[in-house]
């Protein structure tokens, strides 16, 4: 008895490990998202600000993608030590071919003496050429669906040398100098986890 429950088991694991495996491998590699930053508009250019951002996500060749969670962060210059500004989307499913447009809102109002010193070259970079360059982190995390696999996925789109221009020398607002930018994205796959 005991010796049959163990044939069956193996049995069971052997043909059901092969499987288990193929959904977390694709056939082949498939192409990240595009991720473009379409328009971005700055009110008050400080760390207070209020940015209003948006972005196209398209689905060029997967079966289906949903993305779990999406995290922006924007950074001065090219530093993402000093954050200017965070945000989160809303969970959605993408399937081949589809496109989603997320208007995002980033707020923050900071008042630590940290930050002094970057509102203080924020301001210097204005009065100098009336501009503020930035640069933005995404953190995702997504499930890819194949046609025959199913598989976790981690990507970190970033855009860089993104430059807001002011309206003029008193004004703290200002619009992205240079839309439309598709940003790169790295990706990283896991094994999805069922047991």
């Amino acid at each position: 008895m005991i010796q049959d429950i163990f044939c069956i088991t193996v049995f069971i694991v052997l043909i059901f490990l092969p499987i288990y495996r193929s959904l977390g491998t694709p056939t082949q590699d498939p192409v990240p998202p595009v991720f473009t930053i379409n328009s971005m508009y700055l009110s008050n250019g400080s760390l207070g600000a209020t940015w209003h951002a948006k972005f196209t996500i398209i689905n060029t060749n997967v079966s289906s993608i949903y993305f779990r969670t999406i995290d922006f962060t924007l950074f001065y210059k090219t530093n993402p030590e000093d954050v200017l500004s965070s945000a989160s989307s809303y969970p959605f499913y993408l399937d081949k071919g589809e496109y989603v447009k997320l208007r995002v809102n980033f707020e923050r109002t900071t008042d630590s003496n940290n930050d002094q010193s970057l509102v203080e070259e924020i301001e210097k970079d204005r009065v100098k050429d009336g501009s503020l360059n930035f640069g933005m982190q995404i953190k995702v995390e997504a499930i890819y669906y194949g046609e025959i696999w199913v598989s976790d996925v981690e990507m970190s789109p970033r855009c860089e040398d993104l430059k807001i221009q002011f309206r003029n020398e008193k004004d703290y607002s200002g619009r992205l100098a240079n839309p439309n930018r598709n940003c790169t994205v790295p990706m990283q796959w896991k094994q999805m986890s069922f047991f």
